[in-house]
């Protein structure tokens, strides 16, 4: 079965059992919205995971799949918007607060290069292919993730077809299909989807803050610029700020990315049963 297959598959089956999980898992933020918690290989033991919505299938570190040695053939993946060699294996188990999943398929890739752009030890990204296990609340400002839980009725709908977390946004009145990501903190657009006149024309980079979202971005960010108001179920984000990047990837299927803690909020709930999302400040 090919990946987007079998992650549309995947997403499905745990749609139908995402009611089932429920509990609590403890979590800590680093630089204030990536999302790290202790997660049980069993054999390996307690790992250090970035929670992160942006990755669809899991990651797990060289190191860790050389100590449970697990046999592994060659692959690609993308981390930092960049193609990654990777080994391709599957994890026996892996358990995130009261989710269970047995014989993970899984990326093994060196993460120390990342740990040292993000400045923190990681021994795996949990994706999108094991948090669709339940519905949750993410609460960065009770530090925890609490599973089981439901959104409102006119909460903002997730595109249930597609692998990665995509709701509507709006920019002015231009409608914008964003990417959920809780590795990242801002608002990130592609200029090749948004009808043009939209965005500002480009221009150079000036503040730390923007080398910075160019390193994560990699070599084609383009510039950072004031966009105008953007609203995200009932949100509004006045002056919103956005890396431009002149393309988005082939099999993009959405117009942008958007970080949470970017928008910001103090939680953001997932609804797989729903197909929904709830924000809330």
């Amino acid at each position: 079965m090919a990946l987007r297959g079998f992650l549309t598959w995947l997403a499905l089956v745990a749609a139908a059992q995402a009611a089932t999980a429920t509990g609590t898992l403890p979590i800590r933020l680093h630089r204030d919205y990536l999302v790290i918690a202790d997660c049980d290989v069993p054999g390996g033991g307690k790992v250090n995971a970035l929670i992160d919505t942006g990755t669809t299938r899991t990651i797990l570190d060289r190191r860790i799949a050389d100590r449970l040695r697990l046999r592994t053939e060659p692959g690609q993946t993308i981390a930092l918007n960049r193609p990654m060699p990777a080994r391709v294996g599957r994890l026996p188990e892996l358990r995130v607060g009261p989710i269970r999943v047995l014989n993970l398929p899984v990326f093994v890739l060196d993460l120390e290069e990342m740990s040292g752009t993000l400045g923190i030890h990681l021994d795996m990204l949990v994706g999108m292919d094991v948090l669709r296990g339940a519905s949750f609340t993410l609460d960065y400002h009770r530090r925890q993730i609490v599973f089981g839980v439901h959104t409102r009725e006119d909460a903002v709908a997730l595109d249930p077809r597609l692998p990665y977390l995509v709701l509507v946004g709006r920019l002015g009145s231009t409608p914008l299909r964003l990417q959920v990501d809780t590795g990242f903190d801002g608002l990130l657009l592609y200029r090749d989807r948004v009808p043009s006149g939209t965005l500002p024309p480009p221009r150079p980079m000036q503040t730390p803050r923007s080398r910075e979202m160019r390193s994560m971005a990699g070599p084609a960010a383009e510039t950072e610029v004031e966009v105008g108001d953007l609203w995200i179920d009932g949100l509004r984000l006045a002056g919103a700020r956005a890396l431009v990047l002149d393309r988005a990837p082939e099999d993009a299927q959405f117009d942008g990315v958007i970080g949470p803690r970017g928008i910001p909020v103090s939680s953001i709930t997932f609804d797989f049963e729903r197909s929904a999302a709830q924000m809330r400040r």
